[in-house]
């Protein structure tokens, strides 16, 4: 319905292949805007490309934060939206931060503390997710651990996941990952999937029953309560190595698995636990649901990432943007590297623009439901009659810093440093390795 509508036409969608995810989707080309549109400050960029889904494996709209470009035809190339955003100044840097929210986290301004709940309470705040392009949120970040990106273009932001801890689970605490992984953080997959061995060990902690037809771990609503009552703590350590190097731990709450599907998942509301089984290596990936307590932060240009327990203040504190500086800068660093954790970093003067933030959902690039009636609930018998058209490989870009969806410079030692990376598996739009920012359904 946009006047400015180019229609390029119906490609199979490449997001998470590996995972057994398939589908076509409308591509073409339009305007977006980012800021709000009522206003003088907000920026567009002309000709990006616009996919709307239209398979039931996709229902989440996901804006692309990879650097690569996006072929469709021969010798027609277009830039990434990170890499417009860019050349058009409206970022500094290819950089980016972001964590996905805690929708379980709610507080008031008048109390002190957050309350952790599933329940719906009037006059209480959720905590958004929060998006910064070109730099990040140091309001939102605490220690981190600083990684160099995988040279796998399919996984940049791939870490070590040396232990997982489960405190006051129904059997008590014990260690569910008995083996060191390596696994890609990728905020496009809402769970984390795991060994099947390590998905057993949590079905035990938490009394979970696997949903064959699903490829779920369900759970009841006894069972739930149980939980709820009991409160268990899981503390993930990641690394950037296998075996030796750097580690950080971070705590998630239960709250941040206790999670409901529907409809095409279960035919009803059910709860269950956002974990999948691994069938190998290859399908290993740390998803949303990790990202609701962690803050990630990518810098494409200097090939690195960050990872910290995100930081949530009661009540929640104003957003403090750190502006990732470009690496042909005068300056090769971000900021200060010597500037204590939680305190003001250098910003840029007001006449630059220091990043875009984020904190809603990024519903208005992908139209999901209008082609989800058109193209999915039309008979399977006149579906199968659509020509599918295979999507041109991606060309390849200089070899930059790239973070898994998100891009951001590296941030001082003391806090999270940027989470984009442009050399390695930076999704486009299209392809299944490119770096999104996704909200968790509820």
């Amino acid at each position: 319905m946009s006047s400015t509508w180019d229609l390029i036409g119906l490609y199979e969608i490449g997001v998470n292949r590996k995972l057994g995810y398939t589908g076509n989707g409308i591509s073409g080309y339009d305007t977006v805007g980012f800021g709000k549109t009522s206003t003088s400050d907000a920026q567009f960029l002309q000709k990006q490309v616009l996919t709307a889904y239209a398979t039931p494996d996709l229902w989440i709209g996901q804006l692309g934060l990879g650097t690569q470009e996006v072929t469709f035809r021969q010798n027609e190339r277009v830039n990434s939206t990170l890499l417009n955003l860019k050349n058009n100044g409206i970022i500094p840097s290819l950089s980016f931060g972001y964590t996905a929210g805690a929708s379980y986290r709610r507080y008031l301004d008048s109390m002190a503390g957050f309350v952790q709940s599933t329940d719906h309470c009037s006059g209480f705040t959720k905590v958004t997710a929060s998006l910064t392009l070109g730099g990040y949120d140091q309001s939102r970040t605490s220690e981190t651990i600083t990684i160099e990106m995988s040279d796998d273009e399919e996984k940049p932001l791939t870490v070590g996941l040396q232990s997982i801890i489960v405190t006051n689970s129904l059997n008590g605490t014990f260690s569910l990952l008995h083996q060191a992984i390596l696994a890609p953080i990728d905020s496009s997959v809402s769970e984390l999937w795991l060994p099947t061995s390590v998905c057993e060990q949590f079905a035990t902690a938490f009394g979970l029953q696997y949903h064959e037809p699903s490829g779920r771990y369900a759970l009841s609503e006894s069972t739930r309560s149980k939980l709820r009552s009991l409160a268990p703590k899981l503390t993930f350590t990641v690394s950037d190595g296998l075996v030796e190097g750097k580690t950080l731990n971070l705590d998630l709450p239960y709250a941040s698995f206790d999670l409901e599907a529907t409809y095409p998942i279960f035919p009803n509301a059910t709860a269950y636990f956002p974990i999948r089984r691994a069938a190998n290596e290859s399908q290993f990936m740390i998803g949303r649901a990790f990202l609701q307590e962690a803050y990630l932060g990518v810098d494409f240009e200097r090939r690195q990432f960050n990872i910290s327990q995100t930081r949530f203040e009661n009540p929640m504190l104003e957003a403090d943007i750190v502006t990732v500086m470009p690496l042909d800068s005068n300056s090769n660093s971000t900021i200060d590297s010597q500037a204590p954790s939680g305190t003001s970093s250098p910003h840029l003067s007001p006449g630059v623009v220091t990043g875009v933030v984020i904190s809603a959902v990024l519903g208005t690039l992908l139209i999901v439901g209008l082609f989800w009636f058109y193209w999915v609930r039309r008979p399977r018998d006149k579906a199968e009659t659509v020509a599918m058209a295979s999507t041109e490989s991606t060309s390849r870009g200089p070899a930059k810093p790239e973070i898994m969806g998100y891009a951001v410079s590296e941030l001082p030692a003391h806090h999270g440093q940027s989470e984009a990376d442009p050399g390695k598996a930076a999704l486009n739009e299209l392809e299944g390795n490119s770096i999104v920012g996704v909200y968790e359904l509820r």
